[in-house]
């Protein structure tokens, strides 16, 4: 009886059916087949396919419109390190090089580019605190940061709450119209902007938010036990999911991921 099973890094599947979707080929580790003839890449599966990994250590990396990217292997447990890490590299590309720290902000440039200027920012939890150079950005009561977005077609401002030279911006705070919470999922298109010494409005630029939904929270713990069980490094652990986070959410601050993945995986 062959044996096939699923391993997924991108997505929770627990059956062998691809229901109605259609799955293309991207990368093959040795040798599987369908129906009875060899796979090879840019071919596409489908559910009624008929799949064999002929190879004891076989492995498949697919991808759909519907699911995204996914490991598929015969015996999971088995794969070494180096096989591991040869599809973990075909799976994600790798974060930026210069992540962007929790450095003081010294310009509008540099505040802008701390949120991806224009580019998505997760934000790893339910708020992100910025400092700021106090010569260049005090924040008092005639002083400081404000949000503004659309909300059922009407303009929304929000400040932003600062302490020393920090500014804070909160999940709940930010999606509240009137004291009443609001559902942020069509709302990510943000304009930052400064409200400097009760009288000048300096525009920072938009930002596109993210907030981390611990839905997902699943997924990279599936992902984390497989690299864990190939024997993968905890840099190349911690590098690949970071890639996963900033390729499919928006890139987080490089301290905040640092903490929320000891919290999580160390």
């Amino acid at each position: 009886m062959t044996k096939t099973f699923f391993i997924v890094l991108l997505i929770s599947i627990q059956h062998l059916s691809f229901a109605q979707d259609v799955y293309h080929v991207i990368n093959i580790k040795g040798k599987v087949s369908r129906n009875g003839k060899n796979i090879r890449r840019g071919q596409k599966l489908k559910a009624t396919d008929k799949i064999k990994f002929v190879s004891p250590r076989a492995l498949l990396l697919v991808s759909s419109q519907r699911y995204g990217r996914m490991v598929l292997s015969a015996k999971p447990a088995q794969k070494s390190m180096s096989e591991a890490a040869y599809i973990l590299k075909n799976l994600v590309s790798k974060g930026r090089a210069s992540a962007r720290g929790d450095e003081k902000m010294v310009t509008r440039e540099m505040i802008h580019y701390y949120f991806g200027k224009g580019e998505p920012h997760l934000i790893l939890g339910d708020e992100a605190t910025v400092k700021v150079k106090k010569a260049l950005f005090p924040l008092n009561k005639k002083s400081f940061f404000f949000m503004s977005y659309q909300y059922k077609g009407e303009k929304v401002n929000k400040k932003l709450p600062f302490e020393d030279n920090r500014f804070t911006v909160n999940k709940d705070r930010l999606f509240r119209v009137e004291g009443k919470k609001i559902s942020g999922k069509e709302i990510n298109d943000f304009g930052l902007f400064y409200y400097k010494n009760g009288e000048e409005v300096i525009d920072i630029g938009r930002v596109k938010l993210f907030f981390w939904d611990n839905a997902h929270q699943k997924k990279v713990d599936e992902m984390v036990k497989f690299m864990k069980a190939n024997e993968l490094t905890q840099e190349e652990i911690k590098d690949t999911v970071f890639a996963y986070l900033q390729k499919y959410f928006g890139e987080p601050n490089a301290d905040q991921f640092k903490t929320w993945y000891q919290k999580h995986y160390q």
